[in-house]
């Protein structure tokens, strides 16, 4: 056998806090860019684009809004994804017809979007990861240091 037994939990244990740690890191990294986000008016669409993300199609939009006397524009990907790009322009052709609420951080003006999104996928695999963490560390525990 390459590995002892308890050279492998050791790795369950450390591989499992791992990937908890870079999950946790992600669900705090989305939460500290949207939680600050406030909704501040309308913005004003300028461009509306379907873009190729892996094996789906997603919009992206690109916006202008003023804020305190000044003028940004931003960009937003949308998370929602299509299968294929016919599906993808029917969307388009949908979301171009709606206004679209402006969701601008107030202390940073530069940092906005269209949509606001709590991360619960971020924060349900972030737990799940922890959980299995918690469990691989009391197995190691309970067969190594009790006994």
């Amino acid at each position: 056998m390459i590995f002892s037994e308890k050279t492998f939990r050791i790795f369950l244990v450390v591989g499992s806090g791992a990937v908890a740690l870079i999950f946790w890191v992600f669900a705090i990294g989305a939460l500290a860019k949207n939680l600050p986000l406030k909704q501040l008016g309308q913005a004003r669409i300028c461009g509306w684009e379907v873009e190729e993300v892996s094996d789906r199609f997603a919009l992206r939009a690109r916006y202008a809004y003023d804020y305190k006397g000044r003028a940004y524009t931003g960009t937003t990907l949308f998370e929602d994804a299509y299968l294929n790009e016919q599906s993808a322009i029917a969307g388009l052709k949908k979301a171009a017809g709606r206004s679209w609420p402006l969701w601008l951080n107030p202390s940073c003006p530069e940092s906005s979007s269209l949509e606001k999104n709590f991360p619960v996928g971020f924060l349900a695999r972030a737990s799940i990861a922890s959980l299995v963490l918690i469990y691989f560390s009391f197995v190691y525990v309970k067969k190594y240091l009790r006994s």
